[in-house]
């Protein structure tokens, strides 16, 4: 069993030597913590770094055939519950249409993964798309193929990993941490990953509301939460420090029952399984991972460790 798990564990690293992750756009301004340098992430790693202009993403928009967006729409209307009024200003039809252009994007590029910042005039502060369009980087995402946004780069890598791995990868931040009971909010803006839903329930789809309230229109996200179990965390960052001037942070933990469906998003609660919250956050920042990670609902941190030795870069458990 160990000799069949080290053999699958290294040909997932052989993959990664070979994926290819498109950078949509450049980083948000001021995200210096979710860049890095392509040619050296390219060097100890294998993986490349394609760049994609953020028109490419609108020409494929008016490229969508409207017969496709209207399949993909009774489809997602039998997979999900609807939350509220979907529908209303065309918020759902813009985000499957805004899907489909993604999803074109990428088999055109032949795209493993990504980060994409929608906030440019291309896109979200545009008048044809117009929308963040985070549904459509969830919908690839639970199709193999993990997207972060904001142009973070970074936990791109680490979200790649953690779905090569088989897992969930649900791009996040630690919105709060409740420390009485040692739970840290697991959400985000937008991006789901349908492997973190827990067994016998359904998605629901409700208008962003990160967006609603300040945008002219916004698009639909999704709303579900996962089953208590086991859990990890995993960032990626550069460090000069690192064996190959790179490492992977797995946090070991727990998904407890506690829910957050007011956060409007995909949503948990964890708690670090090696000491108090107290304790271990502060090993988490300091080990240099950004405010983003991917989380996922299984304890993966030593395979996360034995594909960092195959890749030849460090992996550091906190």
């Amino acid at each position: 069993a160990r000799a069949r798990s080290g053999i699958l564990l290294a040909g997932v690293a052989g993959g990664l030597r070979r994926s290819r992750l498109g950078r949509v756009g450049q980083p948000l301004e001021g995200y210096l913590h979710v860049d890095l340098d392509e040619r050296a992430l390219q060097a100890a790693t294998g993986i490349t770094v394609v760049p994609v202009e953020p028109g490419e993403i609108l020409d494929a928009w008016r490229a969508v055939d409207q017969d496709r967006v209207d399949a993909l729409e009774a489809t997602t209307l039998v997979d999900w519950d609807v939350e509220g009024d979907v529908r209303e200003g065309e918020s759902l039809q813009r985000s499957l249409r805004a899907a489909l252009a993604i999803e074109a994007v990428v088999d055109r590029h032949q795209l493993d993964g990504g980060a994409f910042n929608c906030h440019v005039p291309e896109i979200r502060f545009g008048d044809e798309i117009g929308i963040a369009p985070c549904f459509g980087l969830g919908r690839l995402t639970s199709m193999g193929y993990p997207f972060t946004c904001t142009g973070d780069i970074v936990t791109a890598v680490a979200m790649l990993l953690t779905k090569r791995l088989g897992v969930a990868a649900v791009y996040h931040e630690i919105e709060a941490i409740d420390y009485e009971t040692g739970e840290v909010v697991i959400a985000n803006s937008g991006e789901h990953d349908t492997a973190w839903l827990a067994d016998g329930e359904r998605p629901r789809l409700r208008r962003n509301g990160w967006f609603c309230g300040t945008d002219p229109r916004c698009g639909v996200c999704a709303v579900f939460e996962p089953a208590p179990g086991p859990a990890t965390l995993v960032g990626f960052t550069p460090h000069p420090d690192a064996l190959g001037g790179f490492r992977f942070v797995a946090a070991r933990g727990e998904l407890t029952e506690r829910r957050f469906p007011e956060t409007g998003t995909v949503n948990g609660a964890f708690r670090f399984r090696e000491g108090s919250v107290e304790e271990v956050w502060p090993r988490w920042a300091a080990a240099g991972v950004n405010h983003h990670s991917s989380a996922t609902p299984q304890d993966i941190a030593w395979k996360v460790a034995s594909v960092a030795r195959h890749l030849g870069v460090e992996a550091v458990i906190v």
